[in-house]
């Protein structure tokens, strides 16, 4: 028992001493971001090791879409379709400072997690794996849906819907096609609409909607901007 307690020891601490051999310097692991921007998240990696590393890095996003796009770059180049990247090779103490996740947010109010893991190539189980939250929040004024310098566009109100929803927006660009699209809770499009430059409203029959919640999704030129949800009840 004393022995497999010792071995289980060693293993430990064998573990957290290949753990600490790449280190990031001060990481931000979290940032608001408002809606339509980007960021660029420096990572400044460090061979905290006795000895040379072949640096390796990997970047999950579980959450893909036109809009929120996520990358890495290294120096001026920006990889988003990658499993594995080999980035340099970093001597005892050396510090890498131009390693950057770059980050577009889209339009949507969400969190969004990326993971990054740093490892080095010629031995696997030295790796470090650090999570990086986003938090997207909309600034625009209260009850606007989107707005840019074709468009803007409220919010579905009221909100609940008993039988016919209602959508302002001022379309400036007549060569921008811009459509909403409704799908319900099982992702099926149950409506589809162009908005059209010489109107101001957009009317949402609800009429032969069931009771329930449904989205409604913006589109640019097919493009997919924003996505919101609003509640039929009768």
């Amino acid at each position: 028992m004393r022995l497999f307690l010792l071995i289980s020891l060693l293993t430990a601490v064998s573990a957290l001493t290949f753990g600490q051999s790449i280190t990031l310097l001060d990481p931000i692991l979290e940032e608001s971001i408002a809606t339509g921007n980007t960021v660029e998240t420096e990572l400044q990696v460090k061979n905290s090791s006795d000895h040379i590393i072949r640096l390796g890095l990997k970047l999950n996003d579980s959450y893909h879409k036109d809009d929120q796009l996520s990358s890495i770059c290294i120096g001026d180049e920006c990889f988003s379709q990658f499993s594995a990247l080999e980035v340099t090779t970093l001597n005892p103490g050396e510090i890498l400072r131009d390693v950057r996740i770059h980050f577009n947010a889209g339009y949507d109010e969400l969190t969004r997690e990326l993971t990054v893991t740093l490892y080095d190539i010629a031995n696997p189980s030295e790796t470090l794996t650090e999570r990086f939250r986003y938090h997207i929040k909309n600034d625009f004024p209260n009850g606007i849906l989107f707005a840019n310098e074709a468009l803007q566009i409220s919010k579905v109100y009221p909100n609940p819907v008993a039988s016919t929803a209602s959508i302002d927006y001022d379309l400036q660009d007549g060569s921008q096609l811009a459509t909403i699209s409704v799908h319900n809770i099982l992702g099926d499009q149950v409506l589809k609409l162009q908005l059209d430059q010489a109107e101001t409203n957009l009317k949402i029959s609800t009429d032969e909607f069931p009771n329930g919640i449904y989205f409604y999704t913006l589109q640019l030129n097919g493009q997919s901007v924003t996505t919101k949800k609003f509640v039929v009840r009768k």
